[in-house]
């Protein structure tokens, strides 16, 4: 679940921008062209970037890389009512995890020329470390790099590493290259004590007035630990002699060991100085914790994931329906969860009503609201009703998956079957 750095006052509220009712009649054109359409594309050729405490640094774009290309997070966001004040200053920032994204469907579409581009830019955007910030503004050369998720940077590792499985050669050693120096960065994330991977660094404070760069953010969210097992996972497509394989399978353990709730039949929020969060998360719970089950062979363990998200996170009314982010809310549709969750209904069991009506339910929102997919249907705190990327991205994925007979192309991958779900040893056990 990608939480946005607005870097400015957002003291959102509810507001009457909200989606009352949805039919569920198709789109009247073909809504993948839309999508691909819709989708607000920049050039980014900046070469001097600065972060949040003013230090500017330069950027080196790959020898041989074409010019670079990215998504705009946030297009229009002021075309629903009920915005913040200054909300209108995200119309220029790129999130890399949209970047990230974009470059997958690119190549799930066999568009090489059009992921290579987005491919180049974050090249350029990467960190000496081998990591990623946050978001960048190619208008005024802002770059969220003090601020690093492992979910972000995992997301771009495997992006990098799905166009060298598919595509990269001697002409292009730069992709390479990115993919495994970001892999590196991912397993020095690892917390002695548990295995997994730890959030990352950097934290804005309230309202982002204000931004502590020396901020580890050293607990294990869920969702963290899904993003960089599949991210290990496609490294090893591309680096088998690499320890991809053997952290993936470990880190997949370490994640069922400790972040896995038997009794409620999915996963915790995540982990924190020894503690578990038991709170729900759609993505983590539901969408992405069922995906990451699949592809490992637990189908009993991701019916039970996707069940309890059914009757914990669903809400709506007879004419439309959705996911709510967290199991306390905020009451919204989360479009990004929720788009997710028929994706990994569709894996449960391909051809299934419910993947087909969640499907259509995506598509009514685009009629009535247009494409780019809104990001949530209401006005709230880290979920604002606005065209988004991430939302519209996660619809091409999904519907390219459950339009075609191919085997899976996004978040399938998974080194050996799991050998046991549920067990739950003690922290002396370690």
């Amino acid at each position: 679940m990608k939480f946005f750095i607005l870097l400015l006052a957002m003291a959102l509220t509810s507001s009457c921008a909200s989606i009352r009712s949805i039919g569920l009649g198709g789109p009247s054109s073909d809504p993948v062209v839309e999508a691909w359409s819709s989708l607000p594309l920049r050039p980014f050729d900046t070469t001097l970037v600065y972060d949040a405490e003013g230090n500017e640094r330069q950027l080196v774009w790959p020898d041989g890389a074409p010019s670079g290309e990215l998504v705009l997070g946030f297009p229009d966001p002021l075309r629903f009512e009920g915005a913040p004040p200054g909300f209108e200053r995200m119309a220029g920032r790129s999130f890399l995890y949209d970047d990230a994204l974009l470059a997958i469907a690119r190549v799930g579409a066999d568009d090489r020329p059009g992921a290579s581009r987005v491919l180049a830019a974050l090249a350029a955007l990467q960190l000496p470390d081998g990591a990623w910030g946050f978001s960048v503004d190619g208008s005024d050369g802002f770059y969220d790099s003090g601020y690093v998720r492992s979910g972000v940077v995992a997301f771009v590792v495997y992006a990098f590493a799905k166009y060298a499985a598919r595509y990269a050669d001697e002409s292009e050693p730069w992709v390479r290259e990115a993919a495994l120096s970001g892999g590196r960065w991912l397993l020095a994330q690892r917390d002695p004590w548990s295995g997994l991977i730890r959030a990352g660094k950097g934290w804005w404070g309230q309202n982002g007035s204000s931004f502590s760069a020396l901020h580890i953010a050293d607990y294990a969210a869920t969702e963290h630990q899904i993003d960089a097992f599949f991210a290990c996972a496609a490294l090893a497509s591309i680096d088998p002699a690499g320890p991809w394989s053997d952290a993936a399978t470990e880190l997949r353990e370490r994640a069922v060991r400790y972040l896995w709730l038997p009794d409620a039949g999915r996963f915790a929020l995540g982990l924190n100085s020894g503690a578990i969060d038991p709170a729900s998360a759609l993505d983590a719970s539901g969408s992405w914790g069922a995906l990451f089950l699949l592809a490992c062979g637990q189908v009993d363990d991701a019916a039970r994931a996707l069940e309890w998200v059914e009757r914990m996170h669903r809400i709506g009314g007879p004419d439309w329906r959705g996911y709510r982010p967290y199991l306390e809310g905020p009451e919204v549709w989360f479009v990004e969860g929720s788009a997710a969750i028929a994706l990994a209904s569709h894996r449960l069991a391909p051809g299934a009503p419910g993947a087909l009506e969640d499907l259509a339910r995506l598509d009514a929102l685009a009629r009535s609201h247009g494409f780019p997919l809104v990001y949530s249907t209401a006005w709230a705190p880290n979920f604002p009703l606005t065209p988004a990327a991430a939302p519209t991205l996660w619809y091409l994925l999904i519907r390219a998956e459950l339009e075609s007979a191919k085997a899976p192309f996004f978040w399938s991958e998974c080194p050996a079957p799991l050998s046991t779900m549920g067990f739950k040893p003690s922290r002396s056990s370690d």
